[in-house]
């Protein structure tokens, strides 16, 4: 069989066909729709979908405080979220902003130990009220017939003896007779305030035996000019008697116990 000889030239063709394909390809890259007139290339866009974090406006600069300062507020980084841009759209990242927040200021609630105030700052004290005593020029050590409680202590007085009651307020007691000899007394309560008589209270008397209970009885003191006051004591029976006196003076009231001790001679 006789062989067919060709001189190659189909094969060439096709390779001239493929190289041209090639070049018009890499040219139609290579040149872009939005090429300018002027043959300058168009600015490239990087688009991007990562979250935009946005930590508000710059701070000022803050000097770094020394070792040994102590911090007196906490530094709390405010920050905002804001959704990611579109395609296209430029990534902003603003500095951080610090926000200084002050820790509360403590109260001293602590009493002070420093010792006492100013005496521009002192409130004087009021003056206490003395409380009632037997003068000493009034208690009777020899008959002891006649005496009064005050503040838990009885104390035995002579006839005629002063009682202070506080407030410049004293009384003194008469009985009539004395020694109390009989079943019948009548007493005279002399009632002054810083020396002066007074005339403007009124004073009753409950008596009552002091071993047995016989009462109690009521007296009322009649009022007879010069701050004296008359009580007219009328008992049952010879022994210890116990006198309630009580003194009523606008709004003050004074209460306090007299015994009487009557028996005959």
């Amino acid at each position: 069989m006789a062989s067919r000889v060709t001189d190659g030239r189909p094969t060439r063709i096709r390779s001239a066909l493929f190289v041209l394909i090639l070049t018009l390809t890499f040219a139609a890259a290579a040149c872009s729709p939005d090429d300018r007139s002027d043959g300058s290339p168009a600015a490239t866009t990087v688009a991007t979908s990562v979250p935009v974090v946005t930590l508000g406006p710059a701070a000022p600069s803050t000097p770094t405080p020394s070792p040994s300062a102590a911090p007196t507020a906490a530094a709390t980084p405010v920050a905002t979220v804001e959704p990611s841009p579109s395609a296209g759209a430029s990534t902003s990242i603003h500095r951080t902003q610090l926000v200084v927040i002050p820790d509360p200021t403590p109260v001293d609630t602590e009493i002070s130990d420093s010792g006492p105030a100013s005496p521009d700052t002192q409130v004087p004290a009021a003056a206490p009220t003395p409380a009632a005593f037997v003068p000493p020029e009034s208690i009777d050590t020899v008959d002891k017939r006649l005496n009064v409680t005050l503040g838990g202590e009885t104390t035995y007085i002579r006839n005629g003896g002063r009682v202070e009651l506080g407030d410049d307020l004293a009384v003194e007691i008469y009985l009539d007779p004395y020694p109390p000899t009989s079943l019948h007394s009548v007493v005279d309560l002399y009632l002054t305030q810083a020396g002066e008589p007074v005339t403007d209270a009124s004073i009753d008397v409950e008596f009552d035996m002091l071993s047995m209970a016989h009462g109690p009885f009521m007296a009322t003191a009649k009022q007879i000019g010069g701050g004296h006051h008359l009580a007219t004591l009328d008992y049952i029976m010879f022994g210890a008697w116990d006198q309630f006196v009580t003194i009523r003076q606008g709004l003050e009231r004074f209460r306090f116990p007299v015994v009487i001790v009557a028996y005959p001679e």
